[in-house]
């Protein structure tokens, strides 16, 4: 007998589908598929009173480094 492969509880599995058809990602994998280096960010946050502030333009992965921290 066959086991079948376990994946995470998508909302899209009542029709049939893994991920958004509209391939928009929500944040949890958005986040798992950030290809960032924080770790240089990490030392400082864990220091306490610390601010972080990324400024730049669009599309220039503000929000994915947040994400991934």
């Amino acid at each position: 007998m066959r086991r079948a492969l376990t994946t995470p509880r998508s909302p899209y599995l009542r029709w049939n589908l893994l991920r958004n058809p509209f391939g928009e990602l929500t944040r949890q994998e958005r986040a798992e598929l950030a290809v960032v280096d924080v770790a240089i960010y990490l030392a400082e946050l864990q220091a306490g009173r610390t601010a972080l502030h990324f400024l730049g333009d669009q599309g220039r992965g503000k929000s994915t480094h947040l994400l991934a921290i």
